[in-house]
Parts: structure tokens; sequence; C-alpha cells
């Protein structure tokens, strides 16, 4: 559910197996109360801003549940390209191919006279064979 924040108070912090968190009571314009926890010190909302909250239980006789931005699923948008992660399988063939590329540039350049151009094509069949090579080598 969608609503305005018409107050934000801090409640209690602890930690749980995902860390330190902080504890907060959110009033709604619609009437809804409810505590929610977050990873920071400080509220990420504040009153007058719209937040969208999901009741997940009861406990002590107060709704707890989560606050978040609205329409927010804790992933990139669609329209801007997902992370990558620093443990994918292909992460070392990423990092040869931009050794590859850079180092295809630096060798072009010293290897052209002044005035003329780099090409593209030069640039990937130079780092094509750096990369062979290489491959070759770390046989």
């Amino acid at each position: 559910m969608v609503s305005k924040i018409e107050s934000v108070t801090a409640a209690e912090s602890y930690e749980d197996k995902y860390g330190q968190k902080w504890a907060f009571v959110y009033t709604f314009e619609d009437g809804t109360v409810i505590k929610a926890a977050h990873k920071s010190q400080a509220s990420p909302f504040k009153p007058g801003q719209e937040a969208e909250y999901e009741i997940k239980g009861e406990y002590e006789g107060m709704s707890r549940g989560s606050v978040k931005k609205p329409g927010f699923n804790g992933q990139a948008p669609s329209n801007q390209p997902a992370a990558v992660s620093f443990n994918s399988p292909d992460r070392d063939e990423r990092i040869g191919n931009q050794w590859a590329i850079n180092a295809a540039i630096e060798l072009l350049q010293l290897q052209t006279t002044s005035g003329s151009q780099i090409t593209f094509e030069e640039i990937e069949r130079t780092a094509k064979e750096l990369i062979k090579t290489r491959e070759i080598l770390n046989k």
C-alpha cells in the first residue's frame, strides 16, 4: 500500500543475523501504524514523503513489516543495465579482454607515425593476437 508518512519515531536498535538494525514507527495518512527496521541509524524517510508499506505480521500489539520507496523491488530498474557480479564466471575473461585492448592501443600508438590514425580493426586484430599469445604462454 502507498501512503504519505505523517510521522516517524525512532524505536529500538537490535542485531540479527544480517547485522545491526534500527527500528522506526511510521504513522501514515491512511491511519496505518507500522514498525519497520532499516540498516541505517537514521530513517530513510521523512514526514510528508510517500512510501510503500507492507504489513508482514504483528508483534506485541503492533503491526510489523517493511517501508520502502514506492515501486522499489530491490533490483535495478529495467531501463538500466544490471550490475555485473564481481564473482561471475566470465570475470577473468573480461579482465583479460580489457588488458588486451588497452595493450593493443598502447602498442599501436607506439608504432604509428604522427598524423596517422589507429582504426578499430587494427585494435581488434592486435588485441586478439595478444590474447592468443598470452594463452600460448600460459600453457
